[in-house]
């Protein structure tokens, strides 16, 4: 980055800055340095270090984080808000920034190592006893089910799985089997998918 534009890089993000609805974070990806802005919690905008704009997308945005999120090596750009996932995918094919489709239905997405594959949890009623993880992966920068485990420990007490290709439920469960594992729902959830992911 040249002198100038580090000083005009710089002025750009302490005027942005100022703005207390905004957030800024910066990365060196695969050698540069990149800066990403949230800017009203609703716009999200990328420079690279030579001080241009490469991305710019309106999403909901309260927090963003530069993370290895698909373990590839190289960081990526999450855009998150309480409610809300966004994955922004760094390719170091192409050197650019993609945005991930459909990645917003798959909230608190965990990668499962050494695969292509993430699992995701959400609330689905009746105070968290009615709750869905859904098996993905992503693919031409668009996430796409594989499968889900709906739980119901509300009134049938059972957890069915099936195949996002077939509507009929693979297999239904207790929930008794919660109490094997030692973080419950959640340790269920993250032992099924990394057992039987292939299977989907």
């Amino acid at each position: 980055m040249n002198k100038i534009s580090s000083i005009f890089l710089s002025i750009t993000l302490i005027l942005i800055a100022n703005d207390d609805t905004s957030n800024i974070v910066q990365e060196k990806v695969n050698g540069e340095l990149y800066t990403a802005i949230c800017q009203n919690q609703e716009k999200i905008s990328i420079l690279n270090s030579k001080n241009e704009n490469i991305f710019t997308k309106n999403i909901d945005c309260t927090f963003i984080n530069f993370e290895d999120f698909n373990k590839d090596g190289y960081k990526d750009l999450t855009a998150n808000t309480t409610t809300t996932q966004n994955l922004i995918v760094y390719s170091p094919k192409t050197k650019k920034f993609n945005f991930i489709e459909d990645f917003s239905n798959f909230p608190n997405a965990t990668n499962i190592d050494k695969t292509n594959k993430y699992y995701s949890y959400h609330r689905s009623g009746c105070a968290d006893m009615l709750w869905d993880s859904d098996l993905f992966y992503i693919k031409d920068n668009k996430a796409i089910q594989l499968g889900n485990i709906h739980g119901d420990e509300c009134e049938l007490n059972t957890i069915s799985i099936n195949k996002s290709d077939n509507q009929k439920d693979m297999k239904i469960i207790s929930t008794q089997i919660l109490e094997k594992y030692k973080n419950g729902k959640f340790g269920f959830i993250d032992s099924y998918w990394k057992e039987h992911n292939k299977e989907f």
